[in-house]
């Protein structure tokens, strides 16, 4: 169809939709766009912006390019003034201010409004705008526009902190210079994601004649110092910030929290360390030091000073809580040396396992049909930036211009047991080749990361980097997250191949020719038979909870598979098979009073999985597993009592 075609459809359609609502003044523009402009590209059209006195005061090029999500009111305002007119037409050539609202150029003059387009340029725009662009918070703007002191303190902010919905809390402090050369001097490891930025500013404002004396009458050891006790308890108050050096003031620390731990239990005397020294809750660094735990086992050299950390467990006394801080006397912000050790280790051994498993290096198409393979897997259109992720859909190119993507990719660790993605149609890229250091983040489930704790690879309480296996039995939600820098030394990382289930589409080709990688396509009725075949094993040798689980993970790899949810994962077929499971192990076979509470705990598992299987399909199927429950008990009282 021509151009002028579609003109004419776009024309008839307008004119009857404005005709039916009786609105005269609207079909009178359009009919002098007909008879004046011949191919006006009536798809552009917007309500009021094209009559005669505003294209004459413009241009029509001008407004056809511009007028897409704009009024006719910014227009009229350019209208008033040639000031007016000169803001208006800067603010709409620059398409780094498309967030901006029309109010804003309003009551901003066209330095401020300079100054704004240079400051979107280097921020993210939509949370930035989102921050302090409106009417009610003109003040704010200005502030902001006016000052550079303002300006460097609300980067720091940004860079480190969320800072939506903030507004209250950092004006206090936008003008405040003895707080810009606070950050200028903090130690940014301290940071992590869980610590807000009220509390940031209002633990500075509370302390702040402490913090100045530090500031202005400072050595290097001072700095170290306030940064220790800035980001320490309020177990540790920052009036005694000023004594002499920082190993009086670690000797302070120290019987301080000797004195502080005097007939506490030994869950309270954990809490207190774990807070003091190690900067997080005591229920984090156990899961922590679980990891790396696990992580030791596996390697045949013992790194002594990790392991020492792993005896906070262990203290059950004062005297134990005294010998263990002894040693950690002169240590501050201990998670964070345990964070890069943890890092590291699970890094490289993802990294290690991913190169085991060869693939093609052309655009070859290769079926998998039951073999064994670990691929890092990234779906285009799965969640984050909506309209990037459609252009890359669109356009594969988009992939090395993508300049104003996140700094990171999120990507799920598959392998032939799970092969958990996120949500959405698009085309799914694969990882095979990249390098430890690119990967920023993990954990058995979504993570919630953000750029702005990838690019400053800040400890984040979702973020649990595990051994490879680990992290794939963990695995128990619709998908895992493992996520990996953009960029590897200033250049994009490239996929290493295509991933679909079943059927290579038009797409699935046109990226693999793009990248010039192989497609691999799942099988899914094989490998949906060999995990079943699995699950069947499992149960033959009583292991309930691995089985249960397997099986959830089994579900979230083929949620997208009708055929082998209708085989595997009715509603109904389930509930009759697992409690067709527990009656029959129940009758025959279990006595052990360990196997029952297995037993147990997989109908509790089975049960909550069933409640979220029923919000993700929109079902409302009602389960009441009380009787297999008591039936449980009731063999559980027969064979030794309750466990």
């Amino acid at each position: 169809m021509h151009d002028y075609e579609l003109t004419n459809l776009h024309y008839s359609y307008l004119t009857g939709l404005y005709s039916a609502s009786n609105d005269d003044e609207v079909i009178e523009e359009l009919k002098y766009l007909k008879k004046n402009y011949k191919n006006f590209p009536f798809e552009r059209f917007v309500a009021g912006v094209f009559k005669k006195e505003i294209i004459e005061a413009y241009s029509l090029e001008f407004l056809i390019k511009t007028s897409k999500h704009r009024s006719s009111s910014i227009y009229l305002y350019g209208m008033q003034g040639e000031e007016e007119k000169e803001k208006v037409i800067y603010f709409l050539n620059n398409s780094n201010m498309s967030k901006v609202t029309e109010e804003t150029v309003k009551y901003l003059d066209l330095i401020e409004l300079k100054k704004l387009s240079d400051i979107l340029k280097r921020f993210n725009l939509s949370s930035f705008v989102n921050f302090c662009i409106d009417r009610e918070k003109e003040e704010f703007l200005k502030l902001i526009l006016s000052k550079s002191e303002s300006l460097e303190i609300l980067k720091f902010l940004y860079n480190y902190f969320d800072i939506t919905n903030s507004n209250q809390v950092i004006i206090k402090i936008l003008d405040n210079i003895n707080f810009l050369k606070f950050v200028e001097i903090i130690d940014t490891k301290f940071i992590n994601s869980s610590f807000t930025v009220s509390e940031f500013i209002n633990r500075f404002l509370l302390n702040e004649k402490y913090i100045v004396n530090i500031l202005y009458n400072s050595s290097k050891d001072d700095l170290k110092k306030l940064n220790v006790a800035f980001f320490s308890s309020d177990e540790i108050p920052l009036s005694f910030l000023l004594t002499s050096d920082i190993k009086d003031y670690y000797d302070y620390r120290y019987n301080t929290i000797v004195e502080r731990i005097k007939g506490k239990n030994p869950d309270e005397i954990k809490e207190i360390i774990s807070k003091v020294y190690f900067n997080c809750p005591y229920q984090e660094l156990l899961l922590i030091l679980s990891d790396i735990e696990r992580m030791m086992m596996s390697k045949t050299k013992k790194d002594e000073e990790i392991k020492k950390y792993l005896s906070i467990r262990e203290i059950f006394t004062l005297e134990d809580a005294i010998l263990f801080l002894s040693s950690i006397k002169e240590e501050s912000n201990i998670v964070y040396s345990l964070e890069l050790y943890k890092q590291k280790v699970a890094s490289e051994d993802i990294v290690k396992k991913l190169g085991s498993f060869s693939i093609k290096t052309t655009n070859d198409i290769v079926y998998l049909t039951g073999e064994s393979f670990l691929f890092l897997l990234h779906k285009i259109k799965g969640y984050g930036n909506y309209s990037l992720a459609t252009s890359l859909y669109e356009d594969p190119s988009v992939w090395e211009k993508c300049e104003n993507g996140s700094d990171y990719i999120a990507t799920s660790l598959c392998n032939e047991k799970y092969i958990g993605l996120v949500d959405g149609v698009g085309y799914i890229l694969g990882f095979t080749t990249i390098s430890p250091e690119l990967i920023v983040g993990m954990g058995p489930e979504d993570i919630y990361m953000s750029s702005r704790i990838a690019k400053n690879n800040m400890r984040h309480s979702k973020n649990r980097f595990m051994l490879t296996n680990d992290l794939l039995d963990n695995s128990k939600k619709p998908y895992n997250e493992v996520d990996v820098k953009r960029k590897f030394n200033n250049r994009l990382i490239i996929p290493d191949l295509v991933f679909t289930k079943d059927v290579v589409n038009s797409k699935d080709k046109e990226v693999s020719n793009y990248f010039d990688v192989p497609i691999y396509v799942l099988i899914t009725q094989i490998y949906a038979q060999q995990i079943n075949d699995y699950l069947e094993y499992l149960l033959s040798k009583q292991k309930f909870k691995q089985y249960i689980y397997q099986l959830i993970k089994m579900y979230y790899s083929f949620m997208d598979c009708p055929s082998i949810n209708y085989k595997y994962f009715r509603t109904e077929f389930l509930i009759k098979k697992i409690e067709g499971i527990i009656i029959h192990h129940l009758n025959h076979e279990v006595t052990d009073i360990n196997k029952l509470s297995e037993l147990s705990e997989m109908l509790s598992i089975f049960s909550n999985f069933l409640e979220g299987k029923a919000f993700l399909e929109h079902t409302y199927n009602y389960y009441n597993p009380e009787e297999m429950h008591k039936k449980i008990n009731y063999k559980k009282l027969v064979y030794g009592g309750k466990k």
